[in-house]
């Protein structure tokens, strides 16, 4: 089940026991800040007989212009933001160093950071799941290693005869503006 050990209305030893007693032996939590989640990190690693196997990616992992950075109603702080200058390597090895089973990317990654990023998962032998940067088409994508995708983005411009066009846009709007999610690109 793709789901959270952290939920707020409950603690997370009886959020467990109801996942057991439903027959949900296996969860994933595809995108958390890691401090928040390591009490129930910690407690599934003292006490595997009584709890579902735990597999976390850690944060999302975003362009500098993310998504789920803590300033919007309803987009908490889920994400970090990484660019071209992120030293890829570092904080794939630090997110391994916390535990992570796979790592979760986000939208708003270029092109160039996202392979990058693919790159480095490979040489760990880390799987990289998510959503599909708006910098990349869906085949490059799959072709370059993502092993698994949310919400998938970007099916339209590998059926697009014009998507070099289409992705030049994006890209072209991306810079160009910076992203309030409330109203939409603004200057």
């Amino acid at each position: 089940m793709f789901t959270s050990p952290f939920v707020p209305e409950l603690d997370y030893k009886t959020a467990y026991d109801l996942f057991l007693v439903n027959g949900i032996t296996s969860i994933r939590d595809t995108g958390a800040v890691l401090n928040k989640l390591q009490p129930a990190i910690d407690y599934a690693n003292e006490n595997p007989d009584k709890t579902p196997r735990l597999f976390y990616s850690g944060p999302l992992i975003d362009g500098s212009l993310r998504v789920y950075k803590g300033k919007e109603p309803g987009f908490p702080e889920l994400s970090i933001g990484v660019d071209e200058d992120t030293d890829s390597e570092a904080m794939v090895n630090a997110l391994i160093d916390q535990g992570a089973s796979f790592l979760k990317t986000y939208e708003m990654l270029s092109a160039k950071t996202f392979l990058g990023l693919l790159s480095v998962a490979k040489e760990k032998k880390l799987r990289v799941t998510g959503h599909i940067p708006l910098s990349i088409d869906l085949i490059e994508a799959i072709d370059a290693g993502l092993g698994g995708m949310q919400h998938i983005r970007n099916l339209d411009l590998a059926c697009a005869k014009n998507a070099e066009e289409i992705l030049k846009g994006t890209a072209s709007a991306i810079e160009k503006c910076r992203f309030d999610f409330r109203i939409g690109f603004t200057d």
